[in-house]
């Protein structure tokens, strides 16, 4: 079911989780790029959870956000 409104919310890292089935994985670099990438424009991309805290899309972007602190 699609919700008839969404929101930007700021939450803290620790309250998301991972999709266990993410088939999609980041070597460092690509973690260090990304971070850099958020270091230096910002979040252009926000991480998409549902209304459990499971990530949807943005996997890396949580590993470059625990790296950023």
């Amino acid at each position: 079911m699609i919700p008839e409104s969404y929101a930007l919310e700021r939450v803290d890292v620790s309250v998301l989780s991972g999709f266990a089935g993410n088939p999609r994985t980041h070597s460092d670099g690509q973690v260090k790029q990304i971070a850099a990438s958020i270091a230096e424009f910002g979040w252009t991309n926000p991480i998409l959870v549902d209304a459990t805290g499971t990530i949807i899309a943005g996997h890396g972007r949580l590993a470059a956000a625990k790296e950023l602190g």
